[in-house]
């Protein structure tokens, strides 16, 4: 894991966050996975893991916070285990997409992890179009856990004001207009 003076600014920014997100208190917040945990993960998903994703799994293993929980390796809890998630669409690891977190209304936000907008996370409405990215939300997974957790916490923006998102995740500027959720 990287040290303090080593992390992205999203990255130190999202463990800052991290510990006040509003959440169960008869869940406490559980730490990172191992390396052992993480070649599991790897294994049941049939992929490796980005090493963005392993560092952020490194520092939480899935949790019920957000709206609709972030996902990791969490074989105790199938709602929160990514790899149980993606199994529910089986054409997503073809996809190369990597469900990260819910919208807490049976939507995913996910990790592309090939094709032109490999390292971006998009959002897909699984109920009505589950192999369809409906729009990108960030560039990379340390912005997006940083606005999904900053919205938990009130601030307004994202994903919709181009204006905010672009100035804290400038990354977006170089996506296709059609994929982005202002030109919906």
């Amino acid at each position: 894991m990287a040290g303090p003076a080593e992390e992205h600014g999203d990255q130190a920014r999202v463990r800052h966050l991290l510990p006040r997100l509003p959440r169960d208190p008869a869940r406490p917040l559980p730490g990172g996975a191992s390396d052992r945990e993480l070649a599991d993960l790897a294994i049941r998903l049939g992929t490796d893991l980005p090493e963005e994703l392993a560092a952020w799994l490194r520092t939480c293993e899935g949790a019920a916070i957000g709206p609709g929980g972030l996902f990791g390796h969490r074989p105790d809890t199938d709602f929160l285990d990514m790899a149980a998630r993606a199994a529910e669409y089986p054409g997503w690891r073809q996809l190369g997409w990597l469900p990260v977190a819910g919208d807490g209304f049976g939507n995913f936000y996910m990790l592309l992890i090939q094709g032109s907008l490999a390292g971006h996370v998009a959002f897909v409405e699984a109920i009505s179009e589950p192999n369809e990215i409906t729009y990108v939300a960030a560039s990379n997974l340390w912005s997006f856990l940083r606005f999904l957790f900053e919205k938990e916490l009130g601030a307004k923006g994202w994903p919709v004001d181009p204006t905010v998102v672009l100035a804290a995740d400038p990354g977006l500027a170089h996506v296709p207009a059609n994929p982005l959720p202002w030109t919906r």
